[in-house]
């Protein structure tokens, strides 16, 4: 009886240390890191290249999407996420590096196309927002599903303003045989893949249609619009902001 009173008025700092002292058994996990590498089908040949020069900003992302965890939805409603399996970085980070380097490879811009400020004043400049990716797991149904808001920007090179020439959304979803992180994860590798053949016709046709010089700009007035080059999107004929 006295012994289990001793202990009792132990403060807690010394309960603490002999609690230490116990070796309390524990599942060690390592957390697994997956990068997201669209490759698309869209090559150089038979391509007109784009006399100009592009700036790739850093694209953003919903907050359900602002996390190196991976997502998941196991109900409409009911989105959650892993803590073992994650993005090797943020990925509407690593999504931006991969529009860059498909352009790159591609050729399309004659002047480059840039990710950070370079000296080099680019005539274009695309943004993108990331708004969805995850895994689907509803009812033993499975699915990967990405969707992403871009922005083709022209830049007025007298007075720096960003005119509006293409704003889309782009949303896939594709079937999985089973709920396995690494069949998501190629699923979304290849579903990005179309994201980037379909984005790099889009910008083609979107720029081939755009005209600078007839821009009905008025140069004293800053709220001024024009047309978009494709006036199914929306909003049209903005001007945008840095």
């Amino acid at each position: 009886m006295r012994r289990s009173l001793f202990i009792a008025a132990l403060p807690a700092s010394v309960l603490i240390v002999l609690a230490g002292c116990v070796k309390l058994p524990s599942e060690s996990l390592e957390i697994s890191r997956y990068k997201l590498s669209p490759t698309s089908e869209a090559t150089q040949k038979t391509r007109e290249r784009i006399p100009h020069a592009l700036q790739v900003s850093q694209f953003s992302a919903s907050p359900e999407q602002k996390s190196d965890r991976m997502n998941y939805r196991v109900g409409q409603d009911m989105m959650s996420r892993y803590f073992y399996h994650r993005w090797s970085s943020a990925p509407e980070d690593m999504l931006a590096e991969a529009v860059a380097k498909h352009l790159v490879d591609i050729a399309l811009f004659e002047s480059g196309v840039y990710q950070e400020d370079t000296g080099v004043v680019p005539s274009y400049e695309l943004r993108g927002r990331l708004l969805e990716l995850h895994m689907d797991d509803i009812r033993n149904a499975y699915a990967a599903s990405f969707s992403i808001r871009v922005t083709l920007l022209y830049i007025d090179p007298e007075t720096y303003k960003r005119i509006l020439v293409m704003q889309k959304q782009y949303a896939y979803k594709e079937d999985m045989k089973e709920a396995s992180v690494p069949e998501f994860v190629a699923t979304i590798n290849h579903v990005t893949g179309q994201w980037l053949t379909k984005l790099t016709a889009d910008m083609e046709s979107a720029i081939a249609g755009f005209d600078p010089s007839k821009l009905p700009l008025d140069p004293e007035s800053p709220d001024s619009t024009i047309q978009t080059a494709d006036p199914t999107q929306a909003p049209a004929g903005e001007e945008m902001t840095p």
